[in-house]
C-alpha cells in the first residue's frame, strides 16, 4: 500500500500543477455543441484503467468476437456482434469481478498491483470496448487467403497468410502517431461516432443527476427504454414484416417502370479545413498522462513495412515497388480522408482508386490487384480507426499509452483468430463458398472475387480505357470533375462569408456517399434524409434541451436494441430454419420491397435465380 499511496500522491501533484497552469473551471468547455453536451469537462486521473479486469475481459471479448464474426462472415446470413453488445455484456461482468476478485497486492518484476483495485470504472469499460471495436469487422486480407485456395487453386502456407493479415491490419496504427496533431487534438475534429460511444458509456455509469435535471428522466432509464423499444421493433423488419424495412416508396409510384425500379428499389443501383485553434478543455486535461512517444510508432511502422516486403516478395503477392506505391497512396490520402471523416462521419474509400491504379500498371494479375488494394486501402482505414479510438480516449480521458498497447495487442490476437477460423472452415466445410455449401455461401468473399476479376484479370483498360472499345471510358473525366468542383465553392465562401449556405456545400461528402452503393441501397438515402432532418436539424434547432441530453444516447440505444434483437432472431429462429409464415409483408418470392424490376437490366430482363 505504501507504493500505491506514493503513486497516488505523485499523480495528484502532477494533476494539481497542470490544472493550475491551464486554469480549469466549470465554464471552460469545448466550443462544439455536440461535444459540450455529451462529454464531461472533468477528469480524475487516479481512476484505475490499466487493470487485470480490463485485460482479461478485453482479450476475452476480442477472442469471442473475432471467432464469431469471422464464422458468420462466410455464411449466407451475416451476423456481426458489435460495439454496443460488448459494452452491455461486459458491464455486469466487470462489476462481478470487482465483487469477487481478491484485493490483496501482488508483485511482478518489481511492480505491485491488485487484481481488484476498486469499483469497476468507466475507463476500464471504454478500453474493453475499444479493444473489440477495431476487431468487430473481420480482417480484410483473410479474403485474399480464401480466394487463393478456393478460387485460384494457389494455396500459400499459413505463415504467408498470417503475415499478410498482420501487416495490413497493424501498419495503419503506426501512421496514427503522425496524425494526432491534426486529427485528435483540434477541437473541431469531433469524430461524431465517438460521441455516440461516449454517450453510451456515460449512461451506463451515470450515478447522479445535476440539480437542473431534477424531474427529468435519467439517462440510464431512457437508454433502457429505447433499447427495449428497438429490440421489439426489429422483430418486424427482421422477421415478421421485412417489407417495412425497405420502404422503397418512390418505386411504388410505378413499379412497372424499369428505370424508376433500378434507381429507387432496394435491389437497384442502388471539409475541409483542419482548424488549429487553441486546444479545448479535453486536450488540456490529457496533459496529465504521458503521451505515446513517436519512436513507438516509428518502430511499429518499420517492423510492419519490413514484414510487408518479406511477405509480398517471398510469396509473390506483388513486386517490391508495388508495396511502396500502395503505402504511398495510403499515406498521401490519410490526412484529407481523416479530416472529412472527423467532421462529417463519412470516410471516402480508397478501394476503387487502388484497384484502378494497379489494374492499369499490372493487368491480368488478380491476386496482385487485391493485395495492392488491401495495402493501399486497409492501411488507411486502420490508421483512421486508431485515430478515432484516440479521440474517444481523449473524450473519456484514457491514458494514451494504455490505449496504444490495448489496441495493438487485441489486433494481433484478432488477426490470428480470424485467419485460423477461416482456414478451419474452408478445410472442413464441403462445397464452401458455393450454393451447394449453403449456408456457407460466402457472399462477401464472392463480391471480393468479382472485384479481382473485373479490376485484376480483365483490368480497367478494357472497361474504362481505350482497349477493345471500352464503353465506360468517359467515366474517367470524373477524376478531373471531382478535383475541380470544391474549388469555386471554397473561393465563393471566402468572398461572401455572410452567405451561410455556401459553407455547407461539401462535395467530398455529396460525392463520396454514392461510393457506398452497393452495398447501401437507394431507399436508405431517402429514408435517412428524413431521419437526419428530424434529429440533426429540427430537434437541434427547436428542441435543444431534449437534443442535448438524449440525441446521441438515442442512437446508441437503438443500435444496442437492434443488435441484440438480430442475434436473438437468428439463433432462436432463423439459424434453426424456422421461417415466419408468408404474407404480403413477407413475400414468398423474396421481393420484399415489392419492386420486382429492381434487378432487371435496361431491357427488362431479370437474372435467373441460382439454386
Amino acid at each position: 500500500m505504501d507504493k500505491e499511496e506514493v503513486l497516488h500522491e505523485k499523480i495528484e501533484e502532477k494533476r494539481s500543477d497542470i490544472e493550475g497552469q491551464i486554469e480549469l473551471s466549470e465554464e471552460d468547455n469545448s466550443p462544439i455543441d455536440e461535444v459540450r453536451v455529451t462529454v464531461p469537462n472533468t477528469d480524475d486521473p487516479s481512476i484505475p484503467c490499466n487493470t487485470f479486469r480490463m485485460w482479461f475481459l478485453g482479450l476475452l471479448f476480442t477472442a469471442i468476437i473475432s471467432f464469431v464474426n469471422q464464422f458468420f462472415y462466410l455464411r449466407q446470413t451475416t451476423i456481426s456482434i458489435g460495439y454496443s453488445v460488448v459494452a452491455l455484456v461486459s458491464l455486469p461482468l466487470g462489476h462481478l469481478m470487482a465483487r469477487v476478485l481478491p484485493t490483496r497486492q501482488f508483485s511482478l518484476f518489481g511492480h505491485s498491483f491488485s487484481l481488484n483495485p476498486g469499483p469497476f470504472s468507466m475507463k476500464e469499460h471504454v478500453l474493453i470496448g475499444t479493444m473489440t471495436a477495431c476487431n468487430t469487422g473481420t480482417a480484410y486480407a483473410v479474403d485474399i487467403v480464401i480466394l487463393q485456395k478456393l478460387f485460384y487453386n494457389d494455396e500459400k502456407p499459413f505463415i504467408a497468410g498470417l503475415l499478410l493479415v498482420l501487416t495490413t491490419q497493424v501498419t495503419g496504427f503506426a501512421l496514427a502517431g503522425a496524425l494526432r496533431k491534426f486529427l485528435v487534438r483540434p477541437a473541431h475534429m469531433i469524430w461524431p461516432t465517438t460521441l455516440v460511444y461516449a454517450s453510451l458509456f456515460r449512461s451506463l455509469h451515470h450515478t447522479s443527476e445535476k440539480p437542473e435535471d431534477e424531474g427529468r428522466m435519467t439517462r440510464m432509464k431512457y437508454f433502457l427504454m429505447i433499447t427495449l423499444g428497438s429490440f421489439i421493433w426489429y422483430w418486424l423488419p427482421g422477421y415478421i414484416f421485412p417489407t417495412i424495412g425497405t420502404l422503397a416508396w418512390i418505386c411504388w409510384i410505378n413499379p412497372d417502370n424499369i428505370v424508376l425500379s433500378q434507381l429507387t428499389g432496394s435491389d437497384g443501383l442502388a471539409l475541409e479545413e483542419s482548424r488549429q485553434e487553441i486546444e479545448d478543455i479535453h486536450s488540456r486535461l490529457m496533459r496529465v498522462y504521458p503521451e505515446v512517444p513517436h519512436w513507438w510508432y516509428t518502430i511499429l511502422f518499420v517492423l510492419s513495412l519490413g514484414l510487408s516486403f518479406v511477405t509480398c516478395i517471398v510469396w509473390d503477392y506483388m513486386p517490391w515497388w508495388a508495396v511502396f506505391l500502395a503505402m504511398g497512396i495510403a499515406i498521401f490520402f490519410v490526412l484529407p480522408v481523416g479530416i472529412v471523416q472527423a467532421v462529417t462521419n463519412q470516410q471516402p474509400g480508397l478501394n476503387i482508386i487502388t484497384e484502378y491504379v494497379i489494374g492499369y500498371m499490372l493487368p491480368g494479375r488478380a491476386i496482385t490487384n487485391v493485395t495492392f488494394k488491401t495495402y493501399g486501402y486497409i492501411v488507411n482505414v486502420q490508421a483512421l480507426q486508431f485515430v478515432s479510438d484516440l479521440k474517444l480516449g481523449q473524450y473519456m480521458k484514457i491514458p494514451p499509452r494504455v490505449m496504444f498497447m490495448a489496441q495493438v495487442v487485441s489486433t494481433l490476437i484478432a488477426c490470428i483468430i480470424n485467419l485460423a477460423t477461416a482456414t478451419w472452415l474452408i478445410n472442413t466445410t464441403p462445397n464452401i463458398c458455393t450454393q451447394k455449401g449453403y449456408p456457407f455461401t460466402c457472399r462477401n468473399t464472392n463480391t471480393f472475387y468479382s472485384a479481382s476479376i473485373i479490376w485484376g484479370a480483365i483490368a480497367p483498360a478494357r472497361v474504362f480505357g481505350n482497349v477493345d472499345g471500352a464503353i465506360y471510358s468517359p467515366v474517367q473525366w470524373g477524376f478531373l470533375a471531382g478535383a475541380i468542383l470544391p474549388i469555386p465553392f471554397w473561393f465563393a465562401a471566402r468572398k461572401w462569408p455572410n452567405v451561410t449556405w455556401l459553407k455547407l456545400v461539401h462535395w467530398p461528402v455529396l460525392l463520396g456517399s454514392t461510393s457506398n452503393m452497393p452495398p447501401y441501397l437507394p431507399y436508405m438515402y431517402t429514408n435517412g434524409l428524413v431521419v437526419g432532418f428530424i434529429f440533426m436539424f429540427w430537434l437541434r434547432r427547436y428542441k435543444y434541451d431534449w437534443w442535448s441530453r438524449y440525441n446521441y444516447l438515442t442512437s446508441a440505444a437503438m443500435d444496442s436494441g437492434l443488435a441484440i434483437s438480430g442475434l436473438v432472431i437468428y439463433f432462436a429462429l432463423q439459424g434453426n430454419k424456422i421461417k415466419f409464415p408468408f404474407w404480403w409483408g413477407n413475400p414468398e418470392d423474396g421481393v420484399i420491397d415489392h419492386c420486382p424490376l429492381g434487378l432487371a437490366n435496361y431491357n427488362g430482363f431479370l437474372p435467373l435465380n441460382e439454386e
